[in-house]
């Protein structure tokens, strides 16, 4: 018996049949899709910030390791051609030998690393490091009064010294409290230690103690105490980086 064709479904049968949504989903399956998806991107920024952070925290960290152990290079080619690492003493022969007439003299590590300027680095960069009074990345603007701007430079320098002296001795740390003598700012970029560059060129963290914001060695002894053997019962000359005009 020859069937009889069934006729297109009509408006009734229509509204029997599921509408379907993006790509072929149910109206449920596609909110539902939406309502996760909000979920994720509400959730993304709060697991996101920590690990940015931290990633953040460690390439300051890294970037101001590299720069001292940069500077550390310029202190030691400095040192190959007047004797011994940038001090008031060198002005003369720097001035002498360059003829570049920069302020040397206004007290901060600024001044004396300008001599490293005079003799031949072009590049303010490795001067550079994060410091929580406020610095800023140079302009590479080495010429004149331009040279090594307040703000440009964020280590802190112990002049008089050359390489033949103890190798234990610091020469760079960071990040330290311009309006004190030997004291440390704690900061989490820094796991709250002082970065330092000693004078056999290697670069390591000091831990800054809680009690007085000292940086100490491993016996806890502050290592800029004129009682460390390295310094022979003198208090070392210090030079902070400008920050202020």
């Amino acid at each position: 018996m020859k069937m009889l064709e069934q006729p297109p479904p009509g408006p009734d049968d229509l509204r029997e049949l599921p509408p379907r949504g993006w790509r072929g989903m149910s109206p449920r399956q596609f909110w539902g899709m939406c309502v996760v998806g909000g979920v994720v991107l509400l959730l993304a920024p709060m697991v996101a910030a920590p690990m940015i952070l931290r990633s953040s925290k460690a390439a300051a960290r890294t970037e101001t390791i590299n720069n001292a152990k940069q500077l550390g290079l310029a202190l030691l080619e400095f040192e190959r051609d007047f004797g011994t690492y940038p001090s008031d003493k060198t002005i003369a022969a720097v001035i002498k030998a360059t003829g570049a007439t920069l302020d040397y003299t206004d007290g901060s590590s600024n001044a004396m690393f300008r001599q490293l300027i005079a003799y031949g680095i072009q590049s303010e960069d490795i001067f550079y490091c994060l410091h929580p009074e406020g610095t800023v990345r140079p302009d590479n603007d080495i010429f004149g009064r331009d040279a090594l701007e307040a703000r440009e430079v964020g280590f802190s320098y112990v002049v008089g010294l050359k390489t033949s002296g103890d190798p234990d001795t610091p020469v760079l740390l960071t990040p330290m409290k311009t309006t004190s003598y030997d004291r440390c700012w704690r900061e989490k970029e820094y796991r709250e230690s002082a970065v330092v560059l000693w004078l056999d060129h290697s670069v390591s963290l000091a831990p800054v103690r809680p009690l007085d914001d000292k940086a100490v060695n491993s016996g806890g002894v502050p290592i800029l105490d004129a009682a460390q053997p390295y310094f022979g019962g003198k208090w070392p000359d210090i030079r902070h980086p400008k920050m202020g005009p």
